[in-house]
């Protein structure tokens, strides 16, 4: 049984998409590996670490998919699971003790002075943290606009990172490693980004992993299956062993090259930066699906799973971000958007007013809003058997794949778009 059958059969059956799960055991394998594998790229390497965002409304179950993650870590006795809540100097200082110390608990960590450690800025090994947080907005707070710009620096897998202090020493990082995977509503980025720029590097250097709530209704969810799991941590026990550079066959190396020139744009402006950096995105997926398998030489059918895994995410990301980064009705625009993906069937203009009406002082209002919408081509309107107008949301990507460069029936059908 591969890892993802694997991981599968552990969690069982409960109320978190599929989707959310799926990315879930790809973080972990790359906050297993830290920097022990990586892809020569020109001058710089590539590391398997991410930034994975589960989104959704409350009660999506985003943190049932991470606190499965976090428990397989636990019992597996991953040391760098960082605290659920630290402000940004607080997580620096962090880092280095953990490094130092071997993972004790983040409260047995703060009564120890800085000075009284050992100076690790000569150290060559990683300095690792896997930010595994049911909240991401609890984790990093309002406004903290200069740790969003630390995380987004340090996505890039830089050789050292130094924390400048106005008070006793600068903090010196080696290697600084870090893996975010966290959730948030879209009502939550606005609130957490708002001085963000849309286009800065931050969301470019995050997935976006949307779900609308699954149907399922599960009263008492499966216990996690013994035997499942004992083989699952045997699994990611050799994953964490792994060491050394892939190796990209000639044939892998041609069919990238397909996956990096075609693919399509995501049918929305905000995706432009992230658009230019897909490829990079695609590559760490690449990394993790061949460590996943226990090989540094992937094929062409992982490959083909990392892009279906990665344009199966990208469809709906539009959705993630919601109205983040619009106008004054953003909040409105953006509930419209959520109840649109949430409904089976189209809503009219009618339907949208009772969702919406104690937001808004009048219909036209709405109707402006929905207007607005549809000339952003973020939802559609279609014509029900009655005549009546009615909208859908449009998560639509520019232009198709070529055949073979997708291959859905690679997931399970519960997690695929299409």
């Amino acid at each position: 049984m591969d890892y993802f059958d694997l991981y599968f059969s552990y969690v069982g059956k409960n109320e978190s998409p599929l989707i959310f799960h799926r990315w879930t055991s790809l973080s972990i394998v790359g906050a297993v590996l830290s920097r022990n594998i990586s892809l020569p790229f020109g001058h710089s390497f590539i590391y398997p670490n991410q930034y994975i965002m589960l989104t959704g409304t409350p009660g999506t179950r985003k943190g049932t998919a991470i606190k499965t993650g976090r428990n397989l870590l636990d019992k597996l006795n991953y040391p760098n699971l960082a605290p659920n809540k630290a402000a940004k100097e607080a997580f620096w200082d962090w880092m280095v003790k953990n490094k130092q110390l071997a993972g004790l608990d983040f409260k047995d960590l703060e009564g120890i002075d800085l000075d009284d450690l050992t100076d690790l800025s000569a150290d060559p090994t990683p300095t690792n943290a896997y930010i595994a947080h049911d909240e991401f907005l609890d984790f990093i707070g309002v406004g903290d606009d200069s740790f969003v710009t630390n995380l987004t620096n340090l996505w890039d897998n830089l050789p050292k990172f130094v924390n400048p202090k106005t008070r006793g020493k600068s903090i010196t990082i080696t290697q600084p490693t870090i893996n975010i995977l966290s959730g948030i509503t879209p009502s939550g980025i606005s609130e957490a980004f708002k001085s963000i720029a849309m286009g800065g590097g931050f969301f470019s250097r995050m997935i976006f992993v949307y779900s609308a709530p699954t149907s399922h209704k599960i009263t008492w969810p499966e216990l996690p299956c013994p035997n499942a799991e004992a083989e699952l941590l045997t699994h990611l026990s050799l994953i964490q062993e792994m060491e050394g550079s892939l190796s990209l066959t000639p044939k892998v190396k041609v069919l990238l090259d397909k996956l990096y020139k075609q693919a399509p744009d995501i049918a929305d402006n905000r995706f432009a930066h992230y658009s230019q950096r897909r490829f990079t995105h695609l590559l760490k997926l690449v990394l993790i699906v061949a460590a996943a398998d226990l090989t540094l030489t992937p094929t062409e059918e992982h490959c083909i799973l990392a892009n279906t895994i990665l344009y199966n995410t990208e469809m709906a990301m539009p959705s993630a971000l919601g109205e983040y980064g619009k106008s004054k009705f953003a909040d409105v625009a953006n509930a419209i958007l959520v109840v649109l993906n949430s409904s089976p069937v189209p809503m009219t203009l009618k339907k949208l007013w009772k969702v919406v009406a104690r937001d808004l002082n009048k219909f036209t209002d709405l109707a402006e809003i929905v207007q607005g919408l549809e000339l952003a081509e973020r939802i559609q309107r279609v014509e029900s058997t009655k005549k009546a107008v009615s909208y859908i949301p449009n998560n639509a990507i520019n232009t198709k794949w070529d055949e073979g460069l997708v291959d859905f029936s690679l997931l399970r059908d519960e997690e695929h778009r299409q």
